[in-house]
């Protein structure tokens, strides 16, 4: 009986650790991307090369795994080549291009989302453009599972940060 009783309260001091650690967020900032986002853990940060408008240009993704396993909130920047011309608005327009997607206003810019399935997975991603970036949300999960419960806050919780005042 001693060792039920034990057992009861070590799994339930475990999983009150497991919700706290979850619900324990706070915000990161890259000023070098020029963003800020909120996540329980650092996001993991990985750079590559791509072509956009035919043009090579380096991104860089922020990702966060958050439990239970399958699901990733991703941030990804994308520096505009430096003879690209268009404005913020229009590399948005261009880049939903095609695709059904639906205005999104935040860290008060005039964004656009989009959801889609791919396979067994839900996507949602919001695009943003600022200061000659490209600025790419998205929430990949399975489609088997409920919307991820963190997902609208991790979301929400994206924002620009305000250029620092040089002395």
């Amino acid at each position: 009986m001693f060792h039920r009783i034990c057992l009861c309260a070590f799994v339930m001091l475990t999983l009150a650790g497991q919700a706290s650690a979850q619900e324990t967020w706070r915000e990161y900032s890259y000023a070098d991307d020029g963003f800020a986002i909120s996540a329980a853990v650092p996001p993991l940060k990985e750079t590559r090369k791509t072509t956009l408008s035919k043009v090579a240009v380096e991104v860089h993704s922020y990702s966060f795994f958050p439990p239970p396993p399958g699901t990733v909130f991703i941030v990804s920047v994308t520096a505009l080549a430096a003879g690209d011309k268009r404005s913020d608005e229009d590399v948005v327009k261009d880049f939903v291009k095609g695709k059904e997607s639906e205005p999104v206003a935040q860290s008060g810019l005039q964004g656009a989302q989009m959801s889609s399935v791919q396979g067994d997975y839900n996507q949602v991603i919001r695009v943003f453009a600022k200061d000659h970036r490209l600025y790419q949300l998205s929430i990949t999960a399975p489609s088997a599972q409920p919307p991820h419960p963190q997902a609208e806050r991790w979301l929400e919780s994206w924002r620009i940060l305000m250029p620092q005042a040089t002395q």
